[in-house]
């Protein structure tokens, strides 16, 4: 806790970005993005009066020049922004001024077009906003983006209007072609990203709390929907998605998102520390907490919510100092998972208190303040979902001592005790075995998706990191990297929607949904799959097959046990071999063989192979449970099929699949 403190200070301290003295950007050739920090001149219009005529006509309007980005909390003034901007002799006519954040109610910009400066109609006016239409806008954007014509080497005055509810903050900067690119392309990544964990831990959550019927999880689950709900609408992704809806949508949101939060994260802790019966005082505090919450859920769009937003997150610090104290107090008690809840809610406090003091206008603009929340939030929920977890898994080791207790005690009891007894001694030994089955389940499911998420993981983590080297080195993204990463991220939703099905259901079998395909057109897809998926290996893949000829199959069942059987050839073939995949059809079965080359001094049993946790002789440092030719085995066993594996021409591994084809008469394709 010292040390959190001792951060805060320096970071307030070494945070503020020093000016150049000068409201002049000089665009040179070579650099791609300029930015306006430290040579913007600022003025405050207190009853928001002043037009630009006014502006221009006054040659001392009381403009002070900033040290960095302006940002003045949450205000009912209006501010006037002025910079002048002029390009070299050799550098492009056409560059880009990049304007956010994209929350900002009302922002207008005047650039010069012509002289003189002093006259109205030697500006260009363009409209921004998000509560202003969205078809006025020259580049349909997340952020306001103007296009700046400079025909010439003198210098352009450019002047900017600010008006909004929200936190009065604002950056700008000066681009190129490649520079909005670059920097467009940064912001997909980053802000889509924390909004894409969002949404997959919002509805895990939400899963887990209807499966065990737990509060926290359901809190948690509706407070990481209300921070996606905020962050959608602050992060302009609603520009792009339905523009004519931003006018009156947009506030609506950040409104909603802004209290549900607070609401939902005072419940979480509420129950998560159990303060009605701990802490009397924490528990009316966070009461109050969701009041505020609600009640600026409930006037996000009126004029209150500007003094109801700034309250709250002023309150939010008070909240973020009991919240530490209250996981401190855990943590010493001895409570499980208790350190990790301690370190989860400090991430929170770290990065939700810069955050709050960047919007109160107490921090200035930098990157840290800027992503401080989306940092703090994604390390406060990996480890508050561990902690959960933990917690969870202490529970059940306890029913299960509780359980083997009971058993005990019930065998006594049986030996002496009549009937009657015995007969409730059965039951509760019914009730261990469907607790058993519970711990089975369990296991299948954790098998299933540590087995069947690697290989989609791993595609995704090695395309994400050449695509963070392409946009350090300025050069552009290749489709063949997102095509991959589109396919690995199909594949996780196919492996994620059986792992659920599998985990959610009573019974032990794997759901099966079988549907007429023609085997032509699913061996063709496998084909466009594979070669997507794994660009950088070498495939002969060859398919003779009738087009007519029909297979029963579960597509999504039938793509694990295939993608199995290639992950193992890639895995176990000698290094930069090629691997053959080939289909065919044989009399009434249609066969297909994934063949690697292996080593021949390679010996191994064919049913050994086929066996759950069986692994072969040549396995050292290769990572694998022994669960895919198993998962696979299963999988075709549902089909009316099997797997044949067998050493071919001594050094060569064959793993084949065996489907029935349907006779056109039994057919229900359509």
């Amino acid at each position: 806790m010292k040390h959190l403190f001792v951060l805060l200070i320096l970071l307030l301290i070494l945070s503020p970005l020093r000016g150049h003295a000068s409201s002049h950007i000089q665009l040179v050739p070579g650099q791609e993005k300029f930015c306006t920090a430290g040579h913007l001149e600022h003025l405050t219009d207190a009853d928001g009066s002043l037009t630009l005529h006014d502006i221009i006509n006054n040659p001392h309007p009381g403009f002070t020049l900033l040290p960095g980005f302006p940002n003045c909390g949450y205000t009912h003034n209006t501010s006037w922004l002025h910079f002048t901007i002029s390009r070299q002799a050799n550098t492009p006519h056409n560059y880009y001024l990049w304007v956010g954040p994209p929350m900002l109610d009302e922002v207008s910009v005047y650039v010069q077009q012509t002289a003189p400066a002093n006259a109205v109609t030697s500006y260009r006016s363009l409209s921004f906003g998000d509560t202003r239409e969205q078809d006025s806008r020259p580049i349909h954007h997340s952020h306001f983006i103007i296009p700046l014509d400079l025909p010439d080497t003198t210098a352009h005055h450019i002047y900017i209007r600010l008006k909004t509810k929200s936190s009065h903050n604002l950056q700008a900067m000066v681009l190129t072609d490649s520079g909005i690119s670059e920097q467009t392309s940064k912001h997909i990544l980053v802000r889509g990203g924390f909004l894409a964990i969002l949404f997959i831990l919002t509805i895990i959550n939400l899963l887990l709390a209807y499966r065990i019927q737990d509060k926290r999880h359901l809190y948690f689950g509706f407070y990481l929907a209300a921070l996606f709900c905020l962050h959608f609408g602050l992060d302009g992704f609603l520009s792009l998605l339905a523009p004519h809806m931003v006018p009156w949508l947009s506030d609506v949101l950040v409104g909603i998102g802004n209290g549900m939060s607070f609401a939902m994260l005072s419940l979480f802790c509420s129950e998560l520390f159990q303060t009605k019966t701990t802490c009397r005082s924490c528990h009316l505090f966070l009461r109050a907490i969701l009041v505020m919450g609600v009640i600026t859920m409930i006037f996000s769009t009126s004029q209150w919510y500007a003094p109801l937003s700034h309250m709250l997150m002023s309150a939010g610090l008070v909240f973020m100092i009991v919240m530490m104290s209250m996981a401190i107090r855990q943590e010493r008690l001895g409570v499980t998972a208790g350190r990790l809840f301690l370190f989860s809610f400090a991430a929170l406090t770290f990065g939700g208190s810069i955050t709050f003091l960047h919007f109160l206008g107490l921090l200035p603009t930098s990157c840290l303040t800027v992503y401080a929340f989306q940092v703090g939030s994604l390390c406060h929920i990996v480890l508050m979902t561990l902690a959960l977890s933990e917690r969870f898994i202490k529970t059940e080791e306890l029913t299960l001592m509780a359980a083997k207790m009971a058993e005990d005690s019930a065998s006594k009891l049986a030996q002496e005790m009549t009937f009657e007894l015995e007969r409730k001694s059965l039951l509760l030994k019914e009730a261990l075995d469907s607790e058993q089955q519970v711990r089975i389940d369990q296991s299948k499911f954790i098998d299933m998706v540590s087995h069947e998420y690697r290989t989609p993981l791993a595609i995704l983590q090695t395309n994400l990191d050449i695509i963070d080297t392409c946009i350090e080195q300025h050069r552009p993204v290749e489709e063949r990297h997102l095509n991959k990463m589109y396919h690995a991220v199909q594949r996780l939703a196919e492996v994620f929607y059986q792992s659920c099905s599998a985990s959610f259901s009573d019974h032990q079998t794997i759901d099966f949904s079988p549907q007429d395909l023609k085997a032509m057109d699913y061996l063709a897809s496998l084909e466009q799959t594979v070669t997507h998926l794994w660009d950088a290996t070498k495939f002969s893949i060859e398919i003779e097959v009738d087009p007519a000829e029909i297979i029963r199959c579960d597509r999504k069942l039938l793509n694990t046990a295939l993608f199995n059987l290639v992950d193992n050839a890639l895995k176990y073939r000698c290094p930069k071999t090629l691997i053959t995949i080939l289909g065919y059809q044989q009399n009434a079965t249609l066969h297909i063989d994934v063949i690697n080359q292996i080593d021949p001094a390679v010996e191994f049993s064919p049913d050994e192979l086929l066996g759950k946790n069986q692994r072969g002789v040549n396995t050292t440092g290769i990572e694998g449970q022994g669960m895919g030719l198993y998962l696979v085995n299963q999988i075709m066993e549902q089909h009316g099929g099997d797997i044949v594996v067998e050493k071919i021409s001594g050094n060569l591994f064959l793993a084949r699949l065996r489907l029935p084809l349907i006779p056109a008469g039994d057919s229900r394709y359509e």
